[in-house]
């Protein structure tokens, strides 16, 4: 009773709006970057620490119901995925590079080389974040609550492995210097799409979290709540990059 009383004083103290300026300021940071990246004003680096510092405070306002080894995984999960998609690591790991003749032959294929690279490690960090999920559950001497934590386990991998899906949402603004209104037409497109899909994921997570069960133990498990979405986009964003990657073939 006490549990569920001190979490009903949370929601009606934050309420929906405080899960919007959470996701709009998150938002703001993480697009303003990629913007002064696709510029070259600022290095990709700089997204990529936005994007785990962003991780960093999900998993310290933990929303879900789990352990400290469950946002362990998570943040490994997310710093793996995240390497996978800017450092040789993806290189090393997934197959080898496409070479400097190959590239010239065929520079969209080169230019592809990273998306499908990161694909492929996206599904492999899922892969093993379930099995490893569902064998510690497995392992649990009292399974109480297994559905729950079988659920929450998965979110929190999905969710941490997405924020590398960032990195790549610098390349659109190749896109927007183009100057041709057929590439203009089709960004405009890719980018309303995007916009509706956060807006929706946005809504989503306000009814989410009415529903929602975290630890009440927790500090600010609204805020963790709150970044669920915004790492989510990370996916967004790399298919929105994708996308005119493939109509245009640059």
């Amino acid at each position: 009773m006490t549990d569920a009383l001190t979490m009903e004083t949370r929601r009606s103290e934050r309420g929906i709006a405080g899960l919007l300026i959470v996701q709009a300021v998150a938002y703001v940071l993480l697009i303003s970057l990629s913007v002064f990246v696709g510029l070259g004003i600022v290095p990709i680096e700089a997204v990529v620490v936005a994007a785990l510092a962003v991780v960093v405070v999900f998993l310290v306002c933990w929303p879900l119901r789990g352990t400290m080894v469950d946002r362990i995984i998570s943040l490994v999960t997310a710093v793996l995925s995240v390497a996978m998609a800017t450092t040789i690591l993806g290189e090393i790991t997934m197959y080898p590079v496409v070479s400097a003749q190959e590239a010239m032959r065929n520079i969209t294929k080169a230019i592809l080389y990273p998306y499908g690279r990161w694909a492929a490690a996206f599904v492999i960090l899922l892969v093993v974040s379930t099995i490893v999920g569902f064998a510690r559950q497995m392992a649990r001497e009292h399974r109480t609550h297994l559905v729950r934590a079988l659920s929450h386990s998965l979110t929190s991998g999905v969710v941490s492995a997405s924020v590398a899906g960032w990195v790549f949402l610098p390349d659109l603004m190749v896109y927007v210097q183009s100057g041709s209104q057929k590439v203009n037409i089709a960004l405009t497109i890719v980018i309303g799409v995007g916009l509706i899909l956060g807006i929706a994921m946005a809504a989503a997570s306000c009814l989410w979290w009415k529903e929602a069960d975290p630890d009440p133990l927790m500090p600010a498990p609204w805020v963790g709540f709150a970044l669920i979405p915004v790492l989510l986009f990370g996916l967004v964003s790399y298919g929105m990059s994708l996308t005119m990657l493939i109509i245009f073939g640059w």
